[in-house]
């Protein structure tokens, strides 16, 4: 969708914050409030923008967070995946895919344990469609997010009203705070105190958004094995900021642990731009890390992958054990 700088201006300050006054975004971007709200309605309409919360899953208590993909001999139907995945708050997020596998999943645990349990019971109940599986933790998620799924948030150890907060956040975390007090049968001042609260407890990360439609509909996921060359530090940095010429939009990356060091997943126009850029991709990355696995995601089947207008170069947090690699 083309659009002017002001609009594009109002949804990077919405990426960030999604809770952000009208009045204060106005003070930014250099017009009035009223031309603010017309603009963003218009593109509330076009885009279909969501208002939804970025946890932090740590601090809720869930420490152990995986992707999965499996390669399937047989690719089962969504409506088994599907009736499988939603017997269990874990997987987050979940898409078939084409490519070195057709499936791949986002899963979050409060212990090793339970990660095992749900693994042996997931394995057993596709065991007949299973040719290979492979396990990455997450170690950290440098840009990007999958959002919790209610049933996850309804397992936090929190007092109800606290929880439903949460809920109706996660809904819409542009909600007044009026008609949220109202929603949770609550006066508006114990609100903004439960919200003080939880801001400060750090439970969530960032009042985010998403957009539904957009004009960078393929989705591909690449998994890549780090070389680390003695000046490591230096040529990342030279890759993580070179431009690259195919339109595209980073929705994910995180550092992992297996047998792939980190996953991207990214959004193009077409199929044709997406292969483009892997190729070109390839040459700019070669001193630093070689491909692992990679595919297309044909279908999300559970959750979804926040589509923002923040850019890496902006919102990116580099992982902090860079430092020791130049020791």
């Amino acid at each position: 969708m083309d659009m002017d700088s002001k609009s594009e201006a109002i949804l990077n300050r919405l990426s960030k914050d999604s809770r952000a006054s009208l009045s204060s975004i106005a003070r930014e971007i250099g017009v009035s409030p009223v031309t603010v709200k017309k603009k963003l309605d218009m593109l509330e309409k076009k885009l279909d923008i969501k208002y939804l919360l970025r946890f932090n899953e740590k601090k809720l208590g869930f420490l152990f967070n995986y992707f999965i993909t499996i390669k399937f001999k047989k690719i089962p139907s969504e409506h088994i995946l599907k009736e499988i995945l939603l017997r269990h708050p874990a997987p987050q997020f979940a898409a078939i895919c084409k490519g070195d596998f057709n499936f791949i999943a986002y899963i979050s645990f409060k212990s090793a344990e339970e990660y095992f349990a749900w693994t042996s019971w997931f394995r057993h109940k596709l065991q007949q469609y299973i040719e290979s599986w492979n396990t990455f933790s997450l170690i950290d998620m440098h840009f990007g997010f999958f959002p919790l799924r209610e049933e996850l948030i309804s397992d936090i150890d929190l007092k109800q009203s606290l929880k439903d907060i949460l809920h109706y956040l996660h809904e819409n975390s542009r909600i007044a705070l009026n008609d949220l007090a109202r929603l949770v049968n609550l006066s508006p001042p114990t609100v903004k105190y439960h919200l003080t609260r939880i801001l400060h407890s750090n439970y969530i990360t960032m009042n985010a958004m998403s957009v539904e439609k957009t004009d960078l509909p393929i989705q591909f996921v690449e998994l890549s094995i780090l070389k680390y060359p003695k000046d490591y530090i230096q040529k990342n940095k030279e890759v993580r900021y070179r431009k690259i010429r195919t339109p595209k939009k980073t929705l994910i990356a995180a550092t992992i642990s297996g047998t792939a060091d980190f996953l991207s997943i990214y959004s193009f126009k077409n199929t044709e731009d997406c292969y483009k850029f892997q190729n070109e991709f390839k040459k700019i990355v070669s001193s630093i890390s070689s491909p692992h696995s990679s595919a297309l995601i044909l279908k999300v089947i559970l959750g979804k992958i926040p589509y923002n207008y923040l850019t890496v170069e902006e919102a990116y947090s580099p992982p902090n054990y860079y430092l020791y690699l130049g020791r």
